[in-house]
């Protein structure tokens, strides 16, 4: 096939492939075009049970629930105020018992019970404490069995027994160790459904034996990334006094509150409402490839008002992944595609060029040159009949570098070797794989080759008249 016709196909195949892509990048770029949206609505927390993905959301008061859905691929659901959950949460006080903490035991204590009092979603609650390690008493817990004075009393009781006497403060190690205690043990404070709180509760003065460190550098770090990392965790910071800057404070999805004891009241109440607040979508019978990100869609009477990106976490004993959703636009994909095929079909265009119109080496007379006349019985050669010199050697094969060139795909790329040795014009095979015969008889050795005997390599038979 001419270059030329090549080139024609090759242009109608582009056109028709632009042609094609046309009404769906139409219908992208008009997604494009749309006003975005803005809405108050954010996800702060989110895991996977089982194969069950919970997504908690916080929205604003006057939200009515009736009218929304939030979809999740093919599945969308309805979400329901957290306080309306049959399931229990879990709050975690992680209480800093240093020495310069013994001063607001009474601050605590009137945060942690008016906290619990205010708190209208179900909800189990932890005492945890750390000075520069971490202290766990399950003394220190309660269920939620719907008695709030039984809840406050064992709460009240944790927090008398509290010795604020570490030398150290170390919030980072508590964080870590929490984070990857929960993990490890394989056992959610919470039951499935339920939404978990981290309540860090210090003075905002660090000190720890690493530091101002390289090494305490990369330990609050590591809490940081480990916040980032566990969005099955709502982190609220609690701090009497204003955070050291030469220390990073830790942050999550949660609230981070200055609490005095003027405030201590509304402080407790703020943070109570602001986890009865969130409402819970939760998503069945997922399929599951990975751990990584979801794409939520919130609608509003029917109109599309945001669309959510929530990390999510796998909970040991469940599915190991979440399903993803799409993440590149549509149009980035059809251009993708358009590309890809247009360099394929430049390259199959290319090299069926090359397989079929191979350009033979071409050999310059010279003063002892002996001239030959190629005569083609049989098989396809570049130059059918061709006159040519034979200088010091000629190479036959299917390589476009060969004095000869056959297409034939038994011949091999340098198959045989015509050449002049001591005033005789010889030939050689030269290790191909399906040989070299002259009249009938393969060859092994160098023989002399005369006018006109007959040459088969392949399914080529040929002769050379000189």
């Amino acid at each position: 096939m001419k270059l030329k016709n090549k080139l024609k196909i090759f242009g109608i195949a582009l056109i028709t492939l632009i042609l094609c892509s046309l009404p769906v990048m139409a219908i992208e770029i008009n997604e494009l075009k749309k006003p975005e949206k803005t809405s108050d609505i954010k996800i702060v927390s989110g895991y996977q049970n089982g194969t069950t993905l919970y997504s908690f959301l916080q929205v604003s008061e006057d939200t009515d629930l009736s009218t929304m859905t939030v979809t999740l691929d093919d599945q969308s659901q309805t979400p329901a105020a957290l306080t309306d959950s049959e399931a229990a949460g879990a709050t975690i006080f992680l209480i800093d018992i240093s020495g310069t903490m013994a001063r607001y035991r009474d601050l605590t204590a009137a945060f942690v019970t008016g906290l619990v009092e205010n708190q209208q979603s179900r909800m189990n609650y932890y005492v945890v404490t750390f000075g520069n390690e971490v202290h766990w008493d399950s003394e220190n817990n309660t269920e939620d069995d719907g008695d709030l004075n039984a809840k406050i009393k064992t709460l009240q009781g944790a927090l008398d027994n509290i010795s604020y006497d570490e030398d150290w403060t170390d919030p980072y190690t508590c964080l870590s160790s929490v984070i990857e205690n929960f993990r490890t043990a394989g056992q959610f404070p919470a039951e499935a459904g339920g939404v978990v709180q981290l309540v860090l509760i210090t003075d905002g003065q660090p000190d720890y034996e690493d530091g101002h460190t390289e090494a305490g550098r990369a330990k609050e770090e590591k809490a940081v990334e480990d916040i980032q990392n566990s969005p099955e965790f709502i982190l609220h910071t609690i701090s009497y006094e204003p955070w050291l800057e030469e220390y990073v404070q830790p942050e999550g999805a949660g609230l981070n509150l200055d609490v005095s004891a003027e405030t201590v009241a509304d402080d407790a109440k703020t943070l109570a409402d602001f986890t009865d607040g969130l409402i819970r979508v939760a998503f069945t019978d997922r399929e599951f490839e990975g751990v990584g990100e979801v794409q939520l869609t919130v609608m509003q009477n029917d109109e599309e008002i945001t669309t959510l990106s929530q990390t999510v976490k796998v909970l040991d004993g469940s599915t190991d992944g979440i399903s993803r959703g799409p993440s590149l636009p549509v149009i980035v994909i059809v251009i993708v595609v358009i590309v890809l095929l247009v360099v394929i079909i430049a390259a199959f265009l290319l090299m069926n060029g090359k397989k079929k119109n191979p350009e033979p080496r071409k050999q310059k007379k010279r003063p002892d040159s002996i001239p030959m006349t190629l005569k083609v019985i049989a098989g396809h050669c570049v130059n059918q009949d061709m006159d040519l010199y034979l200088n010091k050697e000629l190479i036959i094969g299917r390589s476009e570098g060969c004095d000869v060139v056959f297409t034939d795909s038994e011949v091999s790329l340098k198959n045989t070797r015509i050449f002049k040795k001591n005033g005789q014009i010889c030939i050689e095979d030269m290790d191909s794989e399906n040989g070299t015969y002259m009249a009938g008889m393969r060859m092994y050795y160098t023989n002399p080759l005369r006018s006109g005997t007959e040459i088969s390599i392949g399914r080529v038979r040929f002769i050379f008249l000189f």
